[in-house]
């Protein structure tokens, strides 16, 4: 098209914004957070004008992790079967989930797999009830009666996610 002198013209273009982009959290030229782009208009009248734009990116890293037995309640030694459920809540992908659990003899998993946005994965872990439990009736730090632990959930993206479980004694 042609501008006459002293006017303007309006052009418009689109761009899909992926969710590879969300997770890289912006162009790495541009520095983290922003969608950046350069745009050059040129005719054959004048020198080349630019210009660019930076949109800010906003992650939201979130994940949950749900702890659950079907173990209700303990009267003798015996194996105990943990499952977690971790979501990914966020708006990016979770990697390198890790999770720790304080009645766990393998203390620190790692789950080499990702968690898409709003997907899930469960996980399972087994503790021995032991006789030394049963006499001590629970953990002293949860009080009497119960056999208590953590999970902790963690990944590159997000801030660690908790959960506990007590099962009575």
């Amino acid at each position: 098209s042609t501008i006459a002198v002293g006017g303007s013209t309006t052009c418009t273009a689109t761009h899909t914004f992926t969710q590879a982009e969300l997770d890289a959290n912006g162009s790495p030229t541009a520095g983290s957070g922003i969608l950046f782009n350069n745009v050059t208009a040129s005719s054959n009248e004048t020198p080349d004008a630019f210009d660019d734009l930076s949109i800010p990116i906003t992650q939201n890293p979130t994940m949950m992790v749900e702890k659950s037995s079907a173990t209700t309640s303990l009267d003798a030694p015996g194996t105990v079967t943990y499952s977690y459920l971790v979501t990914n809540t966020c708006n990016v992908m979770v990697t390198a989930l890790c999770l720790s659990d304080d009645n766990v003899f393998d203390y620190t998993t790692r789950y080499p797999s990702t968690i898409a946005v709003g997907g899930s994965t469960t996980c399972t872990a087994t503790h021995t009830f032991t006789q030394a439990e049963l006499d001590a009736n629970g953990s002293p730090t949860a009080g009497s009666g119960v056999l208590f632990n953590n999970v902790t959930a963690s990944s590159n993206e997000t801030p660690d996610a908790f959960d506990d479980l007590s099962i009575p004694i």
